[in-house]
């Protein structure tokens, strides 16, 4: 398979970079953080993708103001719906199932909410509804977010170890420059600022 980036635009102006490879059912996957040249180039996660797309037209984005999609755009959980939206414009979906995982999660949840008649399954991997009581769940947690406002490549390397259970250390260090490529530090904390006081519960 090979991933041949496209771009959608949304209903306020953004461009959004996003791929479908694979056939059968559409499986929109939204990922807590992407770049989708990279993710191609980053064996475990391009064998995972690959995966996904057996069987099924599997639709990959960068979210606004990450990756290849606008950068300039603000990154929120209300702007990931407008992102959604224009990629189910876009490929002429008009049902499929959603794949939201960590942080990301939450977007699937909201989208749906607004959308019910369009999503035919809703996937949560690994969800949460407050983001602060996530990090608060773990010292591990907290110590790699508190690393990100000290030095960004200490944190993507925290957060890399965690999430590969600091079993392997040659795939937490691909895992860290692949989380790197996301966004700058700058934009990346903006994003965990506007994210912090967010809360799904009342939905």
């Amino acid at each position: 398979m090979e991933a041949h980036v496209q771009y959608a635009k949304t209903s306020d102006g953004v461009s959004i970079a996003y791929y479908a490879i694979g056939r059968g059912q559409p499986l929109v996957y939204i990922a807590p953080g992407s770049h989708l040249e990279r993710e191609w180039q980053y064996p475990e996660q391009r064998a995972w993708l690959e995966r996904l797309a057996t069987g099924h037209r599997l639709i990959r984005f960068d979210h606004r103001g990450t990756g290849l999609s606008d950068p300039d755009a603000e990154y929120s959980p209300e702007a990931a719906v407008r992102d959604i939206e224009a990629l189910a414009r876009r490929e002429r979906l008009d049902r499929f199932a959603l794949l939201g995982q960590l942080y990301s999660a939450s977007f699937a949840v909201l989208y749906a909410c607004q959308h019910p008649e369009t999503v035919s399954h809703l996937i949560l991997w690994s969800p949460y509804a407050n983001f602060r009581e996530f990090v608060d769940s773990a010292p591990s947690l907290q110590a790699s977010r508190a690393a990100a406002a000290v030095d960004f490549r200490t944190h993507t390397e925290l957060l890399a170890q965690i999430i590969t259970g600091w079993a392997d250390a040659n795939q937490a260090r691909r895992l860290a420059a692949y989380l790197r490529e996301f966004s700058t530090p700058a934009k990346y904390l903006a994003s965990a600022t506007r994210f912090s006081d967010f809360d799904l519960t009342p939905r």
